[in-house]
C-alpha cells in the first residue's frame, strides 16, 4: 500500500468510486459505485479505528 495507513488507502478508494459513480450516466452502475464508496467509507472508519486503538498500546 505505499506509504500512508490503511485507513489513507481506504480513503482513497472512497474518493475514487465516488469520482466514477459521477462520471457515469449509467444509473444501476452509479447506484453500484455509490454503494462500494459506502463499504469503503466503512472500511476506512474501522481500520483508522483499529489503528487508533493499536497505536494507544503501544
Amino acid at each position: 500500500m505505499g506509504s500512508g495507513s490503511a485507513g489513507h488507502y481506504w480513503a482513497e478508494r472512497h474518493r475514487d468510486a465516488l469520482a466514477k459513480a459521477d462520471q457515469t450516466s449509467d444509473h444501476g452502475l452509479r447506484e453500484i459505485y455509490i454503494e462500494l464508496a459506502d463499504h469503503y467509507l466503512t472500511m476506512e472508519q474501522l481500520v483508522t479505528e483499529a489503528e487508533k486503538r493499536a497505536a494507544a498500546r503501544f
